[in-house]
């Protein structure tokens, strides 16, 4: 069994999902989830599990994923020895933290029983079950009637429509965020490339800053803003808009990755990123890097 404990945002939660589906799959054996301690003990930023409003399966196991009394010291013992010490056969598997080498063996190696710890944010860990991964991450809530009728309004415009994830941590100052913030050079120039590449493209602006992406990003371009949204769907409806856009100019951000990843494949699509992702490989090959 391939077993993890779930934590994060969103789009951190759908890397972690994605590592385990895909090593579960690739090896022919159950996964297992820890859907409750990531969440319990993020008293920071107090996020809460997303992925139960997609159309995928989260089993549980207790023992297997530390889910008992206790379980957080069993966990550190184990991680630290390398072994479950209460299922001695799991193997521990953390992530190589701050270097995030990708770790080849984990997807070439048969291996039965494992607990993974870690973000895992590399596509290559994954893509060999990407058509798996893609259907699992079919929305399966009703979404509210505002996120449809607005997707509506922006397909009515007959438009290339460029959704641009806008990021700027500032839920994170003074909490000893790693992560810088793409500038407004970044975001212009690479309007600018969408702009020399596509036809008639309408920049479709996502995030929590809306007043310095109005003041900072380049009136040249045509700009819609999605309409703020609140409460336990807000996230997975932005995602719905953001993979119904044709392309995609995301910043250094898990979440506005999977919104451009889950974008309908073709030829002609075009994602472009930039340079300060905290893995460098988290870039998929085919995109763009300014």
């Amino acid at each position: 069994m391939i077993t993890t404990t779930l934590f994060g945002g969103l789009g951190n939660q759908m890397f972690i999902y994605a590592m385990v589906r895909a090593m579960s799959l690739r090896n022919n054996v159950p996964m297992a989830f820890n859907t409750r301690r990531g969440f319990e003990r993020d008293l920071l930023y107090r996020r809460s599990l997303e992925l139960d409003k997609f159309k995928l399966s989260l089993p549980e196991a207790t023992l297997a994923t530390f889910n008992m009394p206790g379980g957080l010291i069993t966990e550190k013992v184990s991680r630290h020895i390398g072994w479950n010490v209460l299922l001695p056969k799991y193997k521990c598997i953390n992530e190589d933290i701050p270097n995030y080498h990708f770790q080849k063996e984990l997807v070439t190696s048969h291996i039965k029983n494992a607990y993974l710890t870690g973000y895992w944010q590399n596509p290559r860990y994954f893509e060999d079950f990407a058509d798996v991964i893609r259907k699992d991450f079919t929305i399966g809530v009703e979404l509210p009637k505002e996120t449809k009728d607005e997707l509506g309004y922006l397909l009515s415009l007959s438009r290339t429509l460029v959704f641009v994830g806008v990021r700027r941590y500032q839920e994170a100052e003074g909490k000893n965020c790693r992560l810088a913030a793409c500038g407004a050079d970044y975001y212009n120039k690479a309007m600018l490339r969408m702009t020399q590449t596509l036809d008639n493209p309408l920049f479709v602006i996502f995030g929590e800053v809306r007043e310095w992406a109005e003041e900072n990003l380049s009136s040249d371009f045509d700009k819609y803003f999605v309409q703020k949204k609140s409460g336990e769907l807000s996230a997975i409806s932005d995602l719905y808009l953001m993979q119904n856009c044709h392309h995609a100019i995301v910043s250094n951000s898990t979440y506005y990755w999977w919104g451009a990843w889950l974008q309908q494949p073709s030829e002609n699509h075009i994602v472009i990123a930039p340079n300060n992702f905290i893995n460098p490989d988290t870039v998929c090959k085919d995109w763009e890097i300014l």
